[in-house]
């Protein structure tokens, strides 16, 4: 029996989700790959996000401390116009557009270096957190450009969709309603087969259009089931936020449990997207979380 013979018998990793720091030495063989779903998406993103949530909440609080700051010297300024030491000639439409970009950088800069933690915890590493905040700050604008990209794309082609039935004007309501469908369809799908550009040009070596095709080319026979976990996370999402809601009623407390439910929500939609991308890669390619950490791992010490 040949050597190669000897390395193709050795059986992958136990667990799909990645194994111990040993599976780094894991070799792509004929092994059929583990099947993708949409509640076995979720499950391993909850899972991931319990499992380190003390990390994911420290990465959001020292992401949004450029946001705190500015909303600080926002409140300031609104306080100091009213109570006449700051004159009333500054507009404030520089301080609350400074505000919502501040809001916008600590949202990206989170999402990619929670990208990169969820890589990490699935391959079982915890050694490269510092080192994971250095890859978000450093990929972020490739990461705006993406997530912007991803985002206006769909809604453009709505738009064009909507304003096309306008010029045509259908001669049945039968015949709107079928292309209105259609085209709230074609739009999902859109979304959803550039869901994981945003991880893709994180954890790869990508451009920015080369992270959106690369993620069309990745959800190519998943998109139903990208739509499916995002449509249930949705659900599950607004049932929370209403109960919680509900079960807080007082103004202030309300409010900082808002920003705390937001802290987990945005943590959980970029946990997902990375879990995806991760399922993705396993199934389309065979490639394990620990080879896709080795690759991150190179990119973190240059």
């Amino acid at each position: 029996m040949s050597d190669d013979d000897e390395r193709r018998e050795e059986p992958p990793p136990s667990s799909p989700w990645g194994g111990g720091p040993a599976s780094f030495d894991y070799v792509v063989d004929d092994a059929p790959a583990p099947s993708i779903s949409a509640g076995g998406v979720i499950r391993r993103s909850l899972e991931v996000l319990s499992d380190n949530f003390v990390a994911f909440f420290a990465i959001a609080v020292i992401c949004y401390i450029p946001d705190v700051l500015w909303s600080l010297y926002v409140g300031a300024l609104a306080v100091g116009m009213a109570d006449g030491w700051v004159p009333r000639v500054i507009s404030p439409v520089m301080p609350i557009v400074g505000a919502v970009l501040a809001w916008l950088l600590s949202g990206f800069i989170a999402q990619a270096v929670m990208i990169g933690r969820t890589v990490e915890a699935m391959a079982q590493r915890t050694d490269a957190l510092g080192a994971v905040f250095m890859l978000g700050i450093r990929r972020l604008p490739q990461v705006l450009a993406v997530s912007l990209l991803a985002l206006l794309a769909p809604l453009l082609f709505c738009g064009l969709g909507i304003y096309a039935l306008y010029v045509i004007q259908p001669p049945s309501q039968l015949f709107l309603l079928l292309s209105v469908a259609a085209i709230f369809m074609l739009t999902g799908g859109i979304a959803c087969g550039l869901y994981v550009a945003v991880p893709a040009v994180v954890v790869e070596e990508v451009s920015i259009f080369g992270a959106l095709a690369r993620s069309w080319r990745l959800t190519k026979g998943s998109r139903i089931i990208i739509f499916a976990a995002l449509f249930v996370a949705g659900i599950a999402q607004g049932i929370i936020e209403y109960l919680v809601g509900k079960a807080v009623p007082f103004a202030m407390a309300g409010a900082i449990v808002d920003v705390i439910l937001s802290l987990i929500t945005g943590a959980f939609g970029a946990t997902l997207g990375a879990v995806t991308y991760v399922r993705l890669r396993e199934t389309s390619e065979g490639v394990h979380a620990s080879a896709l950490f080795q690759g991150l791992s190179a990119r973190l010490k240059r």
